[in-house]
């Protein structure tokens, strides 16, 4: 199958096992809810898509990740460290427009692409790029990757009294850890998807009818908070502040004075304790300066313009980054900060990362925060 050039890189298979889960109908629907969330939240991350209404509403009632494939580019070696470089890719199907098929036909002309398919085709390459990244971040933590050893390893190690488990993905095991970078591909044909999946495109989107969201109600996840529809983070980390005592609001539409960038922002949660406010923000690496990557992806750049990366300095790093679309997401964040802030409302910002791993830990630190403002304000008694 040719979804693109892969010809250099080397496939890392998973076992037959996760295959199968992946063509049977839990697979499926797993694929097509993390598809639905990572909609939902590329539409918070990318401001270009956030104007993208008629688009969103095209992809997520009529598309789904349909597969996931993994490549290794080997090991790049830069100046003060290795990596391994892992590519993700999803492929994704799209419902086509039966009836703009069959005018098609009758006309003798060139098979047009469908509603959806167009829609995905307006999407900027780094809004699938992120589109990606995202919708992976929810088909990890299925389970069906801890049984596949041919992905991941498992093991416990005994520390003094007690027992350690560690986990991980085979290509950080013993090495430097895995550089991943993303990508999304749509399967354009009946016999690509058949080949992925074992059925034919009539027959994936019957049996995903079931999960397709009308307009009327469109539902990001399956993840529920007390009823509420939210992320699976915003669910983690919501129940945890809960547990500790705390009024949760989830994603409360934020009018801002300042219009420079937007004139509204929707931050992750907003945590109330004790008569006092605080915002808390879930960033992926999308929202902050991740020096090495800006390094890595400067060095390739003057690599191709014929320059030595020994030449790159500070400032060229910077710049370049600044160039980029993190440039619109820093500007905006800092906005975020600065106007809640100074209305008395500071913001908290967390890594994906920390939430996932402990978010009880993350309400410690929420906690000593609170406690650091110094006393209860406006608590009735």
């Amino acid at each position: 199958m040719n979804l693109g050039n892969v010809d250099r890189l080397k496939q890392i298979y998973p076992s037959d096992a996760t295959e199968d889960y992946f063509k049977s109908e839990a697979g499926l629907k797993a694929l097509k809810l993390a598809w639905n969330t990572a909609l939902f939240l590329l539409r918070k991350e990318d401001d270009v898509f956030q104007s993208m209404h008629s688009e969103y509403l095209n992809l997520i009632q009529s598309g789904s990740i349909i597969g996931v494939s993994f490549f290794d580019y080997g090991l790049e070696s830069f100046e003060e460290y290795d990596t391994r470089k892992i590519k993700i890719r999803l492929v994704i199907a799209l419902e086509r427009d039966s009836s703009a098929g069959k005018s098609a036909i009758k006309n003798k002309s060139s098979y047009p692409l469908s509603i959806p398919e167009s829609s995905f085709a307006r999407l900027r390459h780094e809004s699938k790029e992120l589109l990606a990244e995202i919708a992976w971040q929810e088909i990890r933590h299925l389970d069906v990757w801890n049984r596949d050893e041919m992905l991941t390893y498992s093991r416990q190690h005994q520390f003094r009294d007690e027992i350690i488990e560690e986990a991980g993905w085979n290509w950080d095991e013993g090495g430097p850890r895995a550089s991943l970078v993303f990508e999304m591909v749509h399967a354009r044909n009946s016999s690509e998807i058949q080949e992925i999946t074992g059925r034919t495109h009539e027959e994936i989107f019957n049996l995903l009818k079931p999960y397709r969201l009308p307009g009327s109600a469109l539902k990001c996840s399956d993840h529920t908070l007390h009823g509420l529809e939210v992320s699976r983070l915003q669910k983690s980390l919501g129940q945890a502040l809960l547990d500790k005592g705390f009024l949760v609001i989830v994603e409360p539409g934020i009018l801002i004075p300042n219009r420079a960038f937007q004139s509204h922002r929707r931050p992750d949660l907003i945590a109330l304790y004790k008569g006092r406010a605080l915002a808390i923000e879930i960033d992926s690496s999308f929202h902050l300066i991740d020096t090495k990557m800006a390094r890595r992806n400067a060095e390739r750049l003057l690599q191709k313009l014929g320059q030595k990366p020994a030449s790159l300095t500070r400032e060229d790093i910077e710049s370049m980054f600044l160039d980029t679309a993190y440039k619109m997401k820093y500007q905006t964040d800092r906005l975020l900060d600065r106007a809640m802030l100074t209305s008395g409302v500071p913001v908290f910002r967390f890594w994906v990362s920390e939430v996932d791993k402990d978010p009880r830990q993350v309400v410690d630190c929420i906690l000593e925060a609170m406690d650091s403002l110094g006393g209860e304000r406006a608590v009735f008694r």
